[in-house]
């Protein structure tokens, strides 16, 4: 009779699977599941938070661009980047 593989992760639970494809018990799998699903609302904000930085990076590139070279006090900056419309929001 042979021998009963056990999880690779937890060592105490007989495999999901004998064919070696997944070498995890079904209660490990099921947790880094659930751990998975849970962190992928974050890893989405991230992409999107992102996404959003570029954007106004981008458009405010494009803005001082519009003013021209010159000499502007941080006070005189910070009304500028103020009073920039924000990036547009991408559809789809």
């Amino acid at each position: 009779m042979p021998e009963t593989a056990l999880c690779s992760k937890c060592g105490e639970n007989p495999r999901a699977d004998d064919d070696g494809t997944n070498p995890w018990c079904k209660p490990c799998r099921a947790k880094y599941q659930k751990e998975y699903q849970e962190g992928k609302l974050g890893r989405e904000r991230s992409k999107g938070f992102a996404a959003g930085v570029e954007a106004m990076r981008n458009l405010l590139v494009d803005e001082f661009d519009k003013i021209g070279s010159g000499y502007f006090t941080g006070t005189e900056t910070a009304v500028l980047i103020e009073r920039a419309p924000g990036p547009p929001i991408p559809q789809g």
